[in-house]
This record gives C-alpha cells, sequence and structure tokens, in this order.
C-alpha cells in the first residue's frame, strides 16, 4: 500500500484533524455538516485508499457515516489497539492522545481488510444523517421564530422544539449501532496489532486485548 494514500483522521468534538500518507501533509476541518463535506471531496481529490479513525464515543459517527456512503474505505479501530502500536514505537507517552501521524501510520502497517457496503447498507446510512441534518435545520428555524414570536405561538413553537429534539436524539442512537455493524467497524474482527508492530520490526506486547 505504500503508493496509495491513507489518511488518518483525529477525531474530536469539534475538529477532524487529519494526515495523509505518503505526502505528510496535515489538514483539518470541522467536525460538522460542511467540514465533513470538505472532507469528503478532499479525500476523493486524493483517491484516498483507506481512512482510518478511532471510536470515540460517538464523535466519529457522523463523518464516518458520511465517509462510507460516498463509498470510501474507512475503518475505525478501537484505540486500544492503536495505542499499544504506538506505545510500542515510543511515540507517545501514557496519558498522551493519538494523532492523526500515528493513526495513518497504524493503517499503513495494518491495511485494515475494510469492503465496500452494500447497496442497502450505504443507502441507509447516507438517508439517517441526511435527515438528521433536516431536523436539527428545522429547529433552528424554530429557535429563531421564538425569539419573535408572542402569547400562544411561544408554546406551539416550544412544543415542536422539543419533538424535533427527541427525533435527534433517536436519530443519533440509531447511527452509532448500525455504523458499528457495518463493514466499516473493525474492532476486534482483525487482531492485526501484533502484526503491525512486527513489520516495525517490534515485538508486539504481551496482552494486545482486553
Amino acid at each position: 500500500m505504500s503508493s496509495k494514500v491513507i489518511v488518518g483522521i483525529d477525531v474530536s468534538k469539534a475538529r477532524l484533524d487529519c494526515f495523509g500518507l505518503p505526502m505528510q501533509e496535515a489538514w483539518s476541518c470541522d467536525n460538522g455538516p460542511e467540514g465533513i463535506e470538505r472532507l469528503v471531496h478532499r479525500l476523493r481529490e486524493l483517491d484516498c485508499e483507506l481512512a482510518l479513525m478511532e471510536a470515540t464515543g460517538g464523535y466519529e459517527t457522523q463523518a464516518a457515516t458520511a465517509l462510507a456512503a460516498a463509498g470510501l474505505r474507512v475503518a475505525m479501530v478501537n484505540p486500544r489497539q492503536v495505542r499499544h502500536f504506538a506505545k510500542a514505537l515510543n511515540k507517545l507517552a501514557k496519558t498522551d492522545r493519538i494523532d492523526a501521524r500515528v493513526l495513518a501510520e497504524f493503517a499503513h502497517s495494518v491495511n485494515p481488510q475494510v469492503r465496500p457496503l452494500p447497496d442497502e447498507h450505504t443507502r441507509e446510512l447516507s438517508e439517517l444523517p441526511a435527515r438528521r441534518a433536516q431536523l436539527v435545520g428545522m429547529r433552528t428555524q424554530e429557535k429563531n421564530r421564538l425569539g419573535q414570536a408572542a402569547g400562544r405561538l411561544r408554546e406551539g413553537i416550544k412544543t415542536h422544539i422539543k419533538w424535533l429534539e427527541v427525533e435527534i436524539t433517536k436519530l443519533e442512537a440509531d447511527l452509532s449501532p448500525k455504523l458499528h455493524a457495518s463493514e466499516a467497524w473493525c474492532d476486534k474482527r482483525d487482531p492485526t496489532c501484533c502484526s503491525a508492530l512486527r513489520a516495525w520490526g517490534r515485538p508486539p506486547p504481551l496482552r494486545c486485548w482486553p
């Protein structure tokens, strides 16, 4: 995979920090609809072979879903896998965050086997975040109207806002398990941490898996 473009994506609540190999390029974008759309466009421009990110408690869901739905190969891994790899290479202390470059190097060494999503799964994963974006937009509009409304209208708008918030929460709760069940999720399916370390000439840890 040395000639292929691989991108590590360090996910936080507000940002997506990216690092690409082999061109050694770093960039960032917002972890929101517009930023994720730019990320999809950028990875397509690069003809990205694989994008890899950690499972970060849900902050990765929107970006990973968008990449998978766009037909890009995206893999999510358990942070412990990458942490063992990074520590063995002396690239982080116990409490250091794993950065995008380490994720890219891990993906380059491991080359996780991620297959394209079946069409029905691709469609479902693309429709869920699209619907969420619609509901979020409606909630924003209603909140703007609430500031200008008076009397009985305010109560109706407040009720609608509460309903929208419930629906958004339901969609978000539905997204993560569907994404985890997809072919993009390679948590413990490919325990390749040890082989990756051997490729770097380092012994694997005694206990790679919890």
